[in-house]
């Protein structure tokens, strides 16, 4: 039984995990911009150090570098310079703020013009349309948030004007940047939209096509709502909303009816712009919004329901699954039962794509061990992937597989280190110190070089990694991984260690925010690791990353940049966990179930946005 859940947990997150390649930096502009990382790095060392000249030095290097880095002109250097040149800023700003007399900057590269709104204009022959390609992907990916009343984060897309607007002064689109726009960036992480409903690689190419070419806005009127011109649904296309399952029915949507969908549908009625019959099937929110022909099905008339119907061939049209064998009478029967019973859903979240639900539902009812052995198999398919020129060593421990293409002994005493932080962490968090804090291993990822942990990010996560990232961590029940790359000068490897299980731990717990789990990670690395010079580098910056900014903003996905998030979210978890009790708390309450917001006001008796703006208050003093 262990093999075949190990088998069918592979064969659905393949689906999930498909997506093409991101296309690495030239070689030219890697390898700037890891020569001036290491200057910037040699800085904020030697200013940590109160070795203020030397810090200065080190920083006017590194902005000559950069001169030349921008000079290249190209699209990759100039998001690397974009990038580079905020961080000499924040080193410039801290020095000051000892009394430091700097030198003016060598020549630091435009920003990026405001982005006002672009001149409304059409899209041109051949090009990308905003009223008929881009807006059906807002409107059915971001309308939770961003549409209508719904605004999080203070970001609305009612209006083509309040998208180019941005927010929180933000702004989210630079026209003619397409992939280093804020939006894209966001949309292409994952990060947004929020519940795993990521955009498919063809709607990530449409929204980087559009702005590089100019975000330009073709409708009548760029104040209007952007859902005018969109079509208004089938009027027999009833609202049917998402209704939970109790643990009683006899078919379940995870166990029984997703991976069918999985195996069986999902290659026609996906998340493709044009679904055969306009029905997407995932995620379960899509399947309830029904297509062309209406409601795919209707709760509680399961015979009478068209996707019943058209999976027995009784319905008009051809039977489905079209090119494919029927469908069994007992799977059909599963349908027609699921139907009955109410269509309830019973997976993490109903805006997950159907492939993920159903591969989580296999990983939760795995062994330890054989979730474990499954998560090895897709770890060294992903180095693969990641680094094909370089065989990965693995070396094995109780709680974690590590691989990498350094010496089998460093690999060792990566494991040594990590078992002695897993305890340290039980204990620091109130776990049971005898038992794994995470079902099946986590996998730790050891590089060799810095460049290829940046390779990694590109080919396996389909992202760029900030370059001032020193480790980060994934976690989604399927998976569990985090990343070793060299450490930088103030790096040690017990914080790395420490941070990644701590985060990965806390994402484990439930429904838990970015925020909430990076901000334990690096608070319990800096508390089991008081000697980490990083947590100087950290508590010194808060103060100027709070100037200027609302603190609550933390609380929102996207309200700082990600580098500040991460150094903002740190402090006010620090904070939280000055009151260990309180903050124990709030991890009980969290695994019970209960939302972040939840947990934090009923263990500190305050709501959030009282509790950071309070810490705010003191923290900016740099107290």
């Amino acid at each position: 039984m262990g093999r075949l859940f190990a088998s069918a947990l592979l064969a659905l997150a393949a689906a999930w995990w498909a997506a093409p390649p991101v296309v690495a930096q030239t070689g030219n502009v890697r390898e700037m911009t890891l020569n001036i990382n290491r200057k910037i790095s040699e800085s904020r060392s030697l200013y940590t150090k109160q070795s203020f000249d030397a810090s200065v030095a080190s920083l006017v290097e590194a902005d000559k570098m950069l001169a030349e880095l921008a000079a290249l002109n190209t699209a990759d250097a100039k998001r690397a310079a974009d990038n580079l040149s905020k961080q000499i800023d924040g080193l410039r700003k801290l020095l000051e703020t000892k009394g430091v007399k700097l030198p003016e900057r060598a020549a630091a590269p435009a920003a990026g013009t405001p982005n006002t709104p672009a001149t409304p204009a059409a899209g041109g022959a051949g090009g990308t349309s905003f009223t008929k390609d881009v807006v059906p992907i807002l409107v059915g990916k971001c309308n939770r948030c961003h549409l209508g009343t719904a605004t999080r984060g203070n970001f609305s897309m009612n209006t083509y004007t309040a998208l180019m607007q941005g927010a929180n002064g933000v702004k989210m689109v630079e026209a003619g940047n397409g992939k280093g726009s804020r939006l894209y960036e966001v949309l292409e992480s994952g990060d947004m939209p929020r519940g795993g409903a990521k955009l498919s690689a063809a709607e990530l190419a449409t929204i980087a096509g559009w702005i590089t070419s100019g975000a330009k806005f073709d409708g009548p009127n760029a104040n209007a709502p952007i859902t005018a011109g969109t079509p208004a649904p089938p009027a027999n296309r009833p609202t049917i909303q998402v209704a939970k399952a109790t643990g009683n029915e006899k078919v379940s949507y995870s166990r029984d009816i997703a991976p069918i969908l999985v195996a069986n549908c999902t290659g026609c009625h996906g998340e493709a712009n044009n679904p055969s019959g306009g029905l997407r099937l995932t995620p379960f929110t899509a399947l309830l919004r029904g297509g062309d022909r209406g409601a795919a099905l209707t709760p509680g008339q399961g015979a009478a329901s068209l996707i019943v119907q058209k999976l027995k061939g009784t319905g008009d049209g051809a039977r489905m699954p079209a090119r494919r064998p029927p469908l069994s009478t007992d799977d059909i029967a599963k349908f027609e039962t699921w139907i009955n019973e109410g269509a309830k859903f019973d997976g993490p979240d109903p805006a997950m794509p159907t492939a993920t639900v159903a591969a989580i539902y296999v990983a939760q009812h795995m062994s330890f061990d054989d979730l474990a052995a499954a998560r090895a198999t897709k770890a060294l398919k992903n180095w693969e992937i990641g680094n094909p020129e370089d065989k990965p060593t693995r070396v094995e421990t109780p709680h974690f597989s590590i691989i990498g293409n350094t010496i089998e002994s460093r690999l060792e005493e990566i494991g040594e280190v990590a078992e002695k932080q897993h305890q340290a962490i039980a204990k620091l968090f109130g776990a049971p110190e005898t038992e794994p804090l995470l079902k099946g291993k986590l996998t730790l990822f050891v590089f060799s070089r810095r460049f290829e942990y940046s390779e990694f990010g590109q080919m396996v996560e389909r992202r760029k990694l900030p370059t001032d990232l020193r480790t980060h961590w994934y976690y989604d029940i399927i998976d569990a991984y985090a990343c070793v790359p060299p450490p930088g000068d103030d790096d040690t490897l017990e914080s790395v260690l420490t941070e990644v299980i701590a985060g990965a731990y806390i994402d484990s717990l439930g429904n838990v925010p970015s925020w909430f789990s990076q901000g334990s990670g690096r608070a319990a690395a800096l508390a089991l690791n008081p000697k980490d010079p990083m947590g100087k580098t950290w508590d010194a910056s808060i103060p100027e990353i709070l100037k200027g900014n609302q603190p609550d903003l933390i609380l929102q996905e996207g309200g700082f940049s990600r580098t500040e998030a991460r150094v903002v979210a740190y402090g006010f978890v620090k904070f939280l966990m000055g009151k260990k009790p309180s903050y124990l708390g709030v991890l009980n309450a969290l695994k019970k179930g209960n939302s972040i917001d939840e947990a934090l006001q009923s263990a500190y008796g305050y709501d959030p946005k009282r509790l950071v703006t309070g810490w705010a208050a003191t923290a900016a003093r740099g107290r």
